[in-house]
């Protein structure tokens, strides 16, 4: 099923949700999946309302969104910063 499929049920009023992306082996698209899954659901609940965390010590979903901001509909947090409040 592709992601919209997946979240035309999702209601809007969702304070909250955490997806997590995690697999043991290398290689296998979870940065990928997350900045793409990230990007859909930015642009699906407005910008400044998702947060990607980059718990990967190579922190290449912040250098992707680094090279690419002025398009991304998410922010992304490195994995050892301290949380932000976000309304």
């Amino acid at each position: 099923r592709s992601f919209c499929a997946i979240f035309q049920g999702v209601p809007s009023k969702i304070k909250t949700m955490i997806i997590t992306i995690a697999s043991f082996k290398g290689g296998v698209g979870k940065t990928t999946t997350a900045l793409h899954l990230a990007q859909f659901l930015g642009k699906r609940r407005g910008s400044g309302k998702i947060v990607l965390l980059d718990g990967d010590p190579n922190r290449s979903a912040l250098s992707w969104f680094e090279r690419g901001q002025q398009q991304a509909a998410f922010f992304v947090m490195d994995g050892d910063e301290e949380p932000a409040q976000f309304d």
